[in-house]
């Protein structure tokens, strides 16, 4: 499921609230013994996991790849006896999928039987029960309008073929970015609530981590988003966190980025001969990375003393707010053996990485990133 994942300081009590409902509906329902943030079913242990969502249709769902809850954003102000139901139903979802895998029907014969042998009935295991969300008033994100204009502003700006048009496009759509960022902070620092709304994403799924997926995260970081390699069950993926408006922006940069990489490699490749082999192919995508990445830092030290200190505040603030998906980060450090042509040629490429045009009329995605030759 594509699916936002959000967090607050009122969301995050939430969550603790929703997890302690959760806890005592398996301790005194169910029988199970539970601790702090797992609970137990013969030798193994479970992760008590519960996220926030923000979708138009769907009230909650269990996913086995993650192992995790996702409740509505809607929930938090739903009926003590809907959100009680809800946690069982997807209970229900986690403890069948924990007998029987992925061999059985979501709402099969074996996931009622279950439900009956706990005594919830209908209000419990109907799947009809996601149709609540007609019980609950809608809160439309009448935000997403002014955020979609605000990427048009910024990315229309570097459609100039001209070089010198091009690069002063992009010194432009820094500036508007970099504004944006400090107009949203200071709003709501303005606010006696200070409790803003930021979004996790989940991009780029896969067996494992790999270096151009690292090498795109340092990038997406110039777009004020924190980048987080997250596991699964079998896979692991890329997690981008910020303010709405931002993690937009960076997943269509990531999503083009993804393909782009390669078709980079490729032309290099195919003019420098010596380019060869797994070494030399990450050594160049770490390249493209630390090139854009060299380029958007002089932009900024050209701002002036302003500037850097704008910066300095907004990558503060998004480190503090990081610590509501992330209480206990962990640094990591991708390994890889290193070739200094093709990190050299990468980086003369993502020194020339600009971005060319935005978000059409009538369309979500549009972002397109190219290489200037």
């Amino acid at each position: 499921m594509d699916t936002n994942i959000l967090y607050s300081h009122a969301i995050v009590a939430f969550i603790a609230r929703a997890r302690q409902l959760l806890k005592t509906i398996l301790a005194k329902e169910v029988g199970i013994a539970v601790r702090q943030t797992r609970f137990c079913i013969g030798l193994s242990t479970y992760p008590l996991k519960i996220v926030i969502i923000e979708h138009h249709k769907t009230l909650g769902y269990f996913d086995p790849a993650v192992l995790e809850i996702g409740l509505n954003k809607q929930m938090m102000r739903a009926p003590p006896k809907l959100l009680t139901d809800l946690l069982r139903h997807e209970l229900a979802h986690y403890l069948t999928w924990i007998k029987y895998g992925n061999q059985v029907l979501p709402h099969g014969r074996e996931y009622h039987e279950l439900c009956r042998q706990y005594g919830w009935g209908a209000d419990v295991y109907a799947a009809t029960i996601e149709e609540s969300l007609d019980d609950i008033p809608i809160a439309e994100d009448d935000d997403g309008d002014r955020v979609l204009s605000k990427i048009k502003k910024l990315l229309a700006l570097a459609t100039s073929h001209n070089q010198h048009e091009s690069e002063l496009a992009t010194i432009k759509s820094n500036e508007l970015l970099l504004k944006y960022n400090l107009s949203e902070r200071e709003i709501y620092r303005g606010l006696e609530e200070n409790d803003e709304e930021m979004l996790l994403k989940r991009i780029f799924k896969q067996q494992k981590t790999s270096p151009k997926i690292h090498a795109i995260a340092q990038i997406l970081r110039t777009f004020f988003v924190e980048t987080v390699y997250s596991r699964g069950d079998d896979f692991v993926y890329l997690e981008i966190f910020g303010k709405k408006s931002n993690v937009a922006i960076a997943e269509y940069v990531g999503t083009f980025l993804e393909k782009e990489f390669d078709r980079l490699w490729e032309d290099a490749r195919s003019k420098q001969a010596s380019l060869k082999g797994l070494a030399s192919k990450n050594s160049f995508f770490y390249g493209v990375a630390r090139g854009y990445c060299q380029k958007i830092e002089a932009l900024n030290q050209m701002g002036g003393n302003e500037q850097t200190h704008g910066l300095i505040m907004i990558q503060k603030d998004l480190k503090e707010a990081s610590k509501l998906a992330y209480p206990s980060l962990r640094q990591t450090v991708s390994k890889s053996r290193h070739c200094s042509e093709a990190a050299h040629l990468g980086s003369e490429a993502g020194k020339n990485l600009h971005i060319k045009h935005g978000v059409e009329e009538g369309r979500s995605s549009g972002l397109c990133i190219q290489l200037s030759l």
